[in-house]
């Protein structure tokens, strides 16, 4: 029995680490523009509102993480976080790439959808590994990951702008994502990635409506969702 527990202890730990691994690199290139995006601006050549916009053109296609999401329901959560972190590493690698104003709105929006879309679905995948009586607990752990972003990952960027330049930190996050896909890929499936859906269990009603239908607890989630709407606009 004690053996059993300290395999499952084991295994626990090993997706956290993992988890809070890739979701550092995620949540440090979301804080990035808050204390430097002047700094941005001037290594890209645009002014400050410019990049205002371009910051709020990566978080716009962020909209995308439901569509994200439900792709992740179908072909898995691990594969789906794999594609959001290469996402991610191609847009901070390619606005790295001094190719100018032509790869601004692509480097972006691959950002966004790699940055939008990993958070949820990392969390779905530990949903359907986790022990569910202990479930808020760590998942409570995985977001130190934020926490650890503004403390340790936003100190480490302006050093290394202070010495390196701009570019530098956005090098650092690029191999962080890449290294990361490639720590996700020696997670295990989650059992939904599994299992055979049959070839008639498609939904009876509308796409559109049936997206948005959220099951018997919807009300909770709706509300769930309005209250992370606001958190994030305090943000």
């Amino acid at each position: 029995m004690e053996n059993n527990t300290t395999k499952l202890n084991r295994r626990i730990g090993y997706l956290l680490v993992v988890g809070m691994g890739a979701k550092f690199f995620i949540d440090t290139s979301n804080q990035l523009f808050n204390p430097y995006l002047l700094v941005y601006a001037g290594g890209l050549g645009v002014s400050g509102l410019t990049m205002g916009h371009l910051v709020s053109l990566r978080n716009l296609s962020g909209l995308s993480a439901p569509l994200i999401g439900s792709l992740a329901d179908r072909i898995g959560y691990r594969r789906v976080m794999q594609l959001c972190l290469l996402a991610l590493a191609g847009g901070v690698l390619l606005l790295a790439s001094g190719l100018g104003p032509v790869v601004f709105i692509p480097a972006m929006l691959l950002w966004g959808l790699g940055q939008g879309g990993f958070t949820p679905t990392v969390h779905s995948y530990l949903s359907s590994r986790l022990p569910y009586r202990r479930r808020s607990r760590y998942l409570g752990m995985l977001e130190y990951s934020w926490a650890l972003a503004g403390i340790f990952g936003l100190f480490l960027i302006g050093l290394l702008i202070e010495v390196y330049g701009w570019r530098a930190p956005l090098y650092l996050l690029g191999a962080g994502a890449l290294i990361s896909a490639l720590a996700v890929s020696t997670l295990p499936l989650s059992p939904d990635a599994t299992r055979k859906v049959p070839p008639r269990a498609v939904a009876k009603r509308p796409a559109l409506r049936g997206f948005f239908d959220l099951g018997k607890h919807r009300a909770s989630a709706w509300g769930a969702a309005a209250v992370n709407v606001f958190n994030f606009f305090a943000l």
